[in-house]
């Protein structure tokens, strides 16, 4: 045999290993205070499912054992008590009875008697369980108690030293936890690591391992208000989100052999890890597309805290109808860069950004940027009209060139300009465009008139054309005549669309008639008459 100094008192047997009996559970049990005056009670009893601060209770280990082969002639056990995982004590005992297959929990180790503290956890480390196979002769009989060295009964015997993990004894169950705060990178309060099953300070007792989920956590602020729920044996929580303060973090177990609930509450109080930038939510002036906003510590608006050295992170925001959106980390000042925008509306563009001095971020904040749009006139144009008429407002819009915006005003005209003028929203400036009208004269056919003609003979458009009155444009038609009537219509040249029209009236002057030759007889010397 050895002696193992790692946390050991008992001899270590390295000549084990049969496998006829195993251990199934060691659990704290109390003598029956009742059973001195009545043995026909039961001697031990089962501690309590629970137990709450540092309450102690003087029990005995109650060892649980299957035994899987033949009849096996006394049972022998010794073993170290730990307590939180530290050597406390030894124990050693044996029952000499005769233990057939089967299952048996009625071994208590009566010789050593423990007495536990709530919440600490009780372990056993090398536990030796020994039997031997034969009961020997009446002159000598043999059983596990009969060797003075228990490692004697080797190979009939099991010993579980590490690495195997200790035994743990069941007892009461004792919630407890530990919570450590810290201050990792960029965290503008603690996080806080929380551990159930710290050795020690943890939750001990019950049966372990414990169910998959038998922890259950709750923080309450200084409002009474439940502000986050936890599960799992070890859970953390970052503070960032609620902030410094005192804060009440209660742990409930369930656990299930046995069926057991306890809880432990705790107050923690959380503290800042650094000074975060407080920045409220800022409206600068609105800009005219193709403008920019840059904001620092000096032109923040409002009360603010902004530590030197504050750097600003912003992600580039989805805006329709705006182009040059960028994005930004860790810069010293906040900055849009040029946006344009290509709407004839205002757009406002809002930024989400997050400050952080050192390692510390502080809450986000709004930067609404209003972007008013270039007002658009169009182009200067110009614009033919009839003579004597006026030109409309939409006649003028058509007339610009490029793409004027709607709704402007017209002015003028001034020596034939018009001016189209689109106001816009400050600080952008108003547009201007013209159009230059000229005008196209009316056709004119001159004024009627009259013609006298020979009879039997047709006046030439000339003749017609010279009878005119006025001053008749050349070119035109000659149309009739009807009933006498020669029409003049001298056609109109756009945007004029009426023709002007003139006549002249024909009259017919009858040719002379001198009659047919004739004979005439007169007496000579006569002359005649007419």
């Amino acid at each position: 045999m050895q002696f193992n100094t790692t946390t050991a008192q008992v001899t270590v047997c390295t000549s084990c290993s049969a496998k006829d009996i195993n251990v199934l559970s060691v659990e704290l049990v109390q003598l029956n205070p009742a059973y001195a005056s009545n043995n026909s009670l039961p001697k031990y009893l089962s501690l309590p499912a629970t137990c709450s601060g540092a309450e102690q209770i003087t029990g005995v280990l109650k060892i649980t054992v299957d035994q899987n082969a033949s009849t096996r002639y006394g049972f022998r056990v010794f073993g170290d008590i730990l307590v939180d995982g530290q050597y406390s004590s030894m124990f050693s005992y044996c029952d000499p009875s005769d233990f057939t297959s089967g299952t048996y929990s009625n071994i208590y180790v009566e010789n050593s008697a423990i007495t536990w503290t709530c919440g600490t956890k009780l372990e056993i480390n090398n536990l030796f369980i020994g039997w031997e196979i034969n009961n020997g002769t009446l002159t000598n009989p043999k059983s596990a108690c009969t060797p003075t060295d228990p490692c004697d009964l080797g190979p009939h015997c099991k010993q579980f030293t590490l690495p195997a993990p200790p035994i743990v004894v069941v007892t009461p169950l004792g919630v407890n936890f530990t919570a450590t705060g810290a201050c990792p990178a960029g965290k503008t309060v603690q996080t806080y690591s929380f551990d159930a099953l710290a050795v020690p300070g943890g939750t001990t007792g019950g049966t372990v391992p414990y169910p998959a989920n038998a922890f259950s956590w709750s923080i309450v602020n200084s409002s009474s208000v439940i502000v986050a729920t936890m599960t799992g044996a070890t859970p953390t929580y970052d503070f960032s989100s609620l902030g410094a303060g005192s804060y009440t973090v209660t742990l409930t177990v369930t656990d299930d052999l046995p069926a057991a609930t306890s809880t432990k509450s705790k107050t923690i109080n959380v503290i800042s890890c650094c000074t975060a930038p407080v920045i409220g939510n800022q409206t600068p002036a609105a800009i005219c597309s193709g403008g920019s906003v840059t904001l620092s510590a000096g032109n923040f608006t409002g009360s603010n805290t902004i530590p030197s050295g504050t750097t600003y992170s912003w992600s580039a925001p989805s805006t329709s109808g705006i182009t040059g959106l960028g994005s930004g980390a860790d810069q010293t000042s906040f900055t849009t860069g040029s946006l344009t925008n290509t709407t004839n509306g205002s757009i406002d563009v809002i930024y989400t950004v997050t400050p952080k001095s050192a390692n510390c971020s502080g809450s986000s904040f709004i930067v609404t940027v209003t972007v008013n749009p270039v007002v658009n006139a169009g182009t200067n144009g110009t614009l033919t009209i009839c003579t004597g008429t006026t030109p409309t407002e939409a006649q003028l819009f058509a007339a610009l060139g490029g793409s004027p915006a709607a709704g402007g005003i017209w002015s003028g005209p001034v020596s034939g300009v018009y001016t189209y003028t689109v106001a816009a929203i400050a600080p952008c400036t108003a547009a201007t465009a013209t159009v230059t009208v000229t005008e196209q004269a009316q056709p004119n056919a001159g004024t009627n008139g009259l013609l006298t003609v020979c009879a039997g003979t047709t006046p030439t458009n000339a003749e017609l054309f010279a009878k005119l009155g006025g001053s008749p444009a050349t070119g035109g038609s000659w149309t009739g005549p009807v009933s006498g009537v020669y029409t003049y219509t001298v056609a109109a040249t756009a945007p004029c669309t009426l023709a002007a029209t003139s006549t002249v009236t024909v009259t017919e002057q009858a040719q002379p008639n001198a009659g047919t030759n004739g004979l005439l007889t007169v007496c000579a010397g006569t002359t005649p008459t007419n």
